[in-house]
């Protein structure tokens, strides 16, 4: 009881004290060619569908390099609360307090050590649980299939009324061969601004990804598809890119 509620009090104190402000999330769907996704984001004209391989487009090195994390998960399309408890009390919660007590500490002895260990393991969860919370979306939009990749910059992490730490000098990185940072404003992805559908400004991380993680572009429902296949083709081989063209089946056309 003592370990788990030490625990615990390291997570409130984390979620309390800790900025959250630099998420970012991309949106894919697992639905290939689905009619209610060309008529929710197609345009009025033609409108294109990239698949992506996973494994090629995401790389956790190339980002915990860079001092972010990042992650691809499945949306839940649950109340947030129901998950975080879920997620708090049936697996966290064990898995912690299981990694704890099999670390062969002397509690007496090494109270210090016990409180680091508790504390690192605290951030790790609640880093976890932003990425499974930025991964919530209403029930209405299940249909989707939706499937994120979150991007986060931890910054520095602050426990109980102690100074601020960088959080990979917080914990273990001795893996990492960080890179220098080198692009205008410090960071290398940098910060960029667009205006939404609805008028708002919103911002966005400017992020590489290989070109070998396209396989395939599908052509959406257009009034001319023939000439729709013949451009993109083109434009592909302009750039000495061989993906594969395909074209929507379904039979939905704009009128």
């Amino acid at each position: 009881m003592h370990l788990a509620n030490q625990f615990l009090k390291f997570l409130w104190d984390i979620i309390d004290n800790n900025s959250i402000d630099e998420i970012y999330t991309t949106s894919f769907t697992t639905k290939h060619d689905s009619l209610n996704h060309w008529l929710t984001y197609g345009s009025e004209q033609t409108s294109y569908c990239i698949k992506f391989n996973k494994e090629k487009l995401f790389d956790d090195m190339y980002f915990r390099q860079r001092k972010f994390l990042s992650g691809y998960d499945n949306v839940d399309y649950e109340p947030a609360t129901n998950i975080f408890h879920s997620l708090l009390e049936e697996h966290y919660l064990p898995e912690v307090l299981g990694y704890i007590l099999n670390s062969n500490l002397d509690l007496d002895l090494d109270k210090k050590e016990l409180d680091k260990k508790c504390a690192i393991a605290a951030i790790e969860i609640f880093n976890e649980v932003i990425f499974k919370i930025a991964s919530i979306k209403d029930r209405a939009f299940k249909y989707e299939e939706e499937y994120r990749f979150t991007l986060f910059h931890p910054g520095s992490v602050m426990l109980n009324d102690d100074d601020q730490i960088d959080y990979f000098d917080f914990i273990d990185s001795s893996d990492i061969d960080f890179l220098e940072q080198g692009d205008k404003d410090g960071k290398h992805f940098p910060l960029c601004y667009r205006t939404l559908k609805s008028g708002i400004i919103a911002p966005y991380r400017a992020i590489p990804f290989p070109k070998n993680s396209i396989e395939e572009i599908i052509i959406g429902p257009s009034e001319n598809n023939e000439l729709a296949v013949k451009g993109l083709k083109s434009l592909l081989s302009s750039l000495n890119f061989d993906v594969e063209v395909s074209s929507t089946k379904t039979s939905f056309r704009r009128i």
